[in-house]
């Protein structure tokens, strides 16, 4: 079964909104830090790391099933970040991620699939 090109969009989402995340975080939390309130903004970078990392496998090709829950996260991320760039992009991934094509290709069993771990 050919991946769905739904998939390549919601990791181009993904991966936009999660950069816009890290940045976000940054400028944030590098200007709240006199304030000894800075370091809350290191949750949404690393949330902004997790959806990078799942967006560069997404985009790779792998089946990531955990694609919904971090776009969740991210949705989390861009409201604590007051990001409405990043609030779009989680959007339009988790849209994208709930289509019928991408979960029927998830849920498909690539041939030859190694069930070792």
């Amino acid at each position: 079964m050919e991946r769905p090109n739904e998939y390549n969009w919601a990791a181009i989402s993904l991966l936009v909104s999660g950069i816009f995340n890290i940045w976000f975080g940054a400028i944030l939390g590098l200007s709240l830090l006199m304030l000894c309130c800075g370091v809350f903004w290191l949750i949404p970078m690393a949330i902004g790391v997790l959806e990078v990392v799942t967006a560069a496998r997404m985009l790779a090709g792998q089946r990531v099933h955990s694609v919904v829950p971090v776009a969740g996260l991210g949705l989390a991320a861009s409201v604590m970040n007051f990001n409405v760039i990043g609030l779009a992009g989680e959007v339009i991934a988790l849209a994208l991620c709930s289509s019928p094509p991408i979960g029927k290709w998830l849920e498909a069993d690539p041939e030859g699939a190694d069930e070792s771990w």
